[in-house]
Formats: C-alpha cells, structure tokens, sequence
C-alpha cells in the first residue's frame, strides 16, 4: 500500500474483516475488504499476486484448503504469484498431554478487570489444534459481561504443501523456512498459475 499498489483483502468473519477496517483506518491504510468465505471467493476482480500472510492454517480440512486455493488461483492472471506463510506449533506444545491452561487478569482505568482463561488442546493424530477463550469483565464479584471465543486450526507439513498448492492448479511450489515471531516453525510457500 505504501508503495501505491491497489491492495483487498479477503476476510470471512465480520468481526474479523472489521478489526481488519479499523487496523487499516489506525495506520492510514486504505484497502477493499471483501467478507467473503475464501472457499468461496467470487470478486469482479483479477490480481497479479495473493498473500495469505497468516491463518490459512484456520481452512480445514484438506479439501476445504485446495477449494480455498483454487478459488484464489482463478482471481490471478498469468503469471499470477502465489505467497502463503504457514506455521507448525511448537514441538513442546504438539506433546503436550492435557490442554494448556492460561490464565491472565487486566485492571482498567474505571477499576474493573477482565479476566481471560485459555484452554489449547492438541491432537497429533489429527494435526488439530483447539483454543478455547472465555473473557469475563467484572466490577469486584458483579459479572459485567463475559465473552467466550472458539478456533480451530490445523498445520500442514512441510512434504504436504507443495501437493497441496498443485492439487489447486499451481506451478513451481517453493518453500522456503522463514523467521517466526511466534514459536514453532514458520515457512513461506511461493508458487504461479
């Protein structure tokens, strides 16, 4: 965007593609989200290049990933680029035996807190990952409001992308490892119709 490029973002949860709208607004960004399902891409438009820059790892199961990809390559012209940055947990978070508990507690300017408790389950078996968060806001013992947010994810490894990328009608899949911000394993994955 800083470079003039024209920019849209695809976004399936309102709520996600508003905080989206407002990030944008805070930096001086300007961008066309559309609230669409990615699986169901239909925009009146074409693109020279996608970035999935982060959560491609929330579409499961498989063939709702390849229905996601192959909708993003009919929006590209030739010789359209495709970038996703993927990421695999942690080793010591894919062992884990029973979920992960945490548990965190803000005060705000008006005295009252909100306290948030996560709960992270792990399947190997399944590649799948549970996240569970309940958000209470309380003034003292009187329960204000209270917030509960559900996300499931998976991750794909590295010897599963590039069939992946080509079961969607991609060329050339490339996969190179990238620096995490978070732990686990991060790589970008850069292929072309």
């Amino acid at each position: 965007m800083q470079r003039g490029y024209h920019v849209h973002a695809v976004e399936g949860s309102a709520r996600a593609a508003g905080a989206l709208e407002l990030r944008l607004a805070e930096v001086g960004g300007k961008a066309l989200v559309l609230r669409q399902d990615p699986c169901e891409l239909n925009a009146p438009f074409r693109y020279a290049a996608a970035l999935w820059p982060a959560g491609f790892e929330r579409i499961a199961p498989r063939p709702r990933a390849i229905a996601a990809l192959t909708r993003i390559r009919a929006h590209l012209v030739d010789p359209g680029i495709l970038l996703l940055e993927l990421q695999s947990p942690d080793e010591r978070l894919q062992k884990l035996a029973a979920p992960l508990v945490e548990v965190d507690s803000v005060e705000l300017d008006d005295g009252t807190r909100i306290h948030m408790r996560r709960e992270i389950s792990v399947s190997m078996d399944t590649r799948a990952i549970s996240m569970s968060c309940r958000y209470v806001h309380r003034r003292g013992a009187t329960r204000l409001a209270e917030e509960t947010e559900t996300m499931r994810s998976t991750w794909y490894a590295r010897e599963e992308i590039e069939p992946l990328v080509s079961a969607a009608g991609f060329r050339g899949a490339t996969i190179q490892d990238a620096a995490s911000a978070s732990s686990g394993r991060c790589y970008v994955v850069q292929a072309h119709v």
